[in-house]
């Protein structure tokens, strides 16, 4: 399941906006999102999870006002279009695979019109590579993983999948622990390729590194966020999910999210990324769609 286009209508200060994300390729693997700060680059990918939980939420269902702000008497739109792939198509029985959705909002009230295949593929979640979902890496994301958090963290991961909140990511060293070893490995092997020298002990609960034996509270905040990222995408199963990470390059010292961005790309082949960034060599480096937002 790839994201082909995205429309949403003029709201807070922004323009309408109407975004190709590789129709003609049946998605792009690949979207970079550049342009000046205050640009609106953050608030589009808000945009589609919003969307998506609007019309098939993981947990429960969005609140607009949290995007609109005060406008609350304003008319907001958008539009959609996903293509599936041949199993999807399959599975769902529709008659074609690239599927459209729309989102309405005005005076605080929502309304979906959707295909009821989309509606079910948006809504469908397990911690599975096989089930595609959206993810929202966003960009206050701040290594917060410190040690193993208490609680049901497959609950947890599910009802966070989409907001900033830190508890999605606080799951993940206890989530590690209770994983098979073939997941530990990969989580291993995928951290090793975006942070060379930082390696996942058997332990699964500390580190070797350049300067030692480390606990995760002991990382720096760029091996913690290389660590999150590297855990959330085998953990909770992205190998073919929508996947948006807002800031890549925030946190992570020159050239790292290059690195990133490679591994995630061999690791989740199938996968969709849509990153926001104005890092030039990483642009320069691994190709894909660049969309250039202008001030208004």
């Amino acid at each position: 399941m790839r994201l082909l286009r995205f429309s949403i209508s003029e709201r807070r200060g922004e323009p309408a906006r109407a975004l190709d994300f590789g129709r003609e390729k049946g998605g792009e693997d690949l979207v970079a999102i550049t342009g000046p700060s205050g640009v609106g680059k953050t608030s589009i990918l808000e945009a589609i999870a919003m969307h998506k939980e609007h019309i098939a939420p993981y947990h429960a269902q969005p609140n607009a006002s949290d995007f609109l702000g005060k406008e609350d008497k304003a008319l907001l739109e958008i539009e959609s279009t996903w293509q599936l792939n041949e199993n999807e198509v399959a599975e769902s029985g529709s008659e074609t695979d690239v599927l459209v959705a729309r989102s309405r909002f005005l005076d605080g009230v929502g309304s979906v019109d959707a295909d009821p295949a989309l509606t079910y593929y948006l809504g469908r979640f397990a911690l599975e590579d096989w089930v595609a979902k959206v993810d929202l890496f966003p960009e206050s994301r701040l290594g917060g993983t410190r040690g193993v958090a208490g609680g049901p963290p497959a609950i947890a991961q599910r009802m966070f999948r989409l907001s900033s909140d830190a508890r999605k990511y606080a799951g993940l060293p206890k989530l590690l622990l209770e994983s098979s070893e073939e997941k530990a490995t990969a989580v291993r092997a995928v951290l090793d390729e975006m942070c060379p020298g930082l390696i996942l002990r058997d332990d699964r609960l500390s580190f070797d590194t350049t300067y030692g034996e480390r606990s995760l509270a002991r990382l720096s905040l760029s091996q913690r966020l290389c660590f999150e990222l590297a855990a959330t995408f085998v953990l909770v199963g992205l190998r073919r999910s929508l996947v948006m990470i807002d800031g890549i390059e925030r946190g992570l010292p020159p050239h790292t999210a290059i690195r990133v961005v490679e591994a995630l790309r061999r690791y989740a082949p199938e996968a969709q990324l849509i990153v926001t960034t104005n890092d030039h060599a990483l642009l320069d480096r691994v190709g894909g769609k660049r969309i250039h937002l202008e001030a208004p």
